[in-house]
């Protein structure tokens, strides 16, 4: 039997572990779908430092289960600015839950759209959740390589 998920704001004292979770997922789910250049680019992008003004100037989330944070995401203004499930952990709707309970948070700010950046292996996650592609994006991180990635928005009901 599984353990309940509960969905709570971050502790500043978690935002060590809510990094690290970041770091991990990034390294082991991107490391398909992007050249090693474009996944240290995004591990800078979501560093710790990062981690704690999404924390002071929005709102992280935390999904805990049975006492151990297995995902968390953000939303920062208007922009869902990450949301990441551990990796063992798919298909049980962790994801969906933190981006309603993100999407629920944008509305209750007035916010009648939410905007993403959405990575090769999450647009499916996005796609199936009514996140339409605004536009095709790459940065250059060198060597002639890229980091794809797509722009995209939500309209909140």
């Amino acid at each position: 039997m599984q353990s309940r998920l509960t969905l709570r704001s971050v502790r500043q004292a978690e935002i060590p572990e809510v990094a690290a979770l970041i770091r991990h997922v990034i390294q082991m789910s991107y490391k398909e779908a992007y050249s090693p250049r474009a996944v240290a680019i995004f591990l800078k992008h979501h560093r710790e430092a990062a981690v704690r003004r999404w924390a002071r100037e929005d709102l992280l989330l935390v999904a805990e289960r049975g006492g151990q944070i297995a995902a968390t995401g953000s939303l920062v203004g208007s922009e869902i600015a990450g949301l990441f499930v551990m990796p063992f952990l798919p298909g049980q709707g962790i994801g969906g839950r933190l981006l309603e309970r993100l999407e629920q948070a944008a509305i209750a700010k007035g916010r009648a759209e939410v905007s993403l950046r959405i990575s090769v292996p999450s647009s499916i996650f996005y796609k199936n959740r009514g996140s339409a592609i605004v536009r095709a994006q790459a940065q250059d991180v060198g060597a002639g390589q890229a980091l794809d990635y797509w722009e995209g928005r939500k309209v909140l009901a």
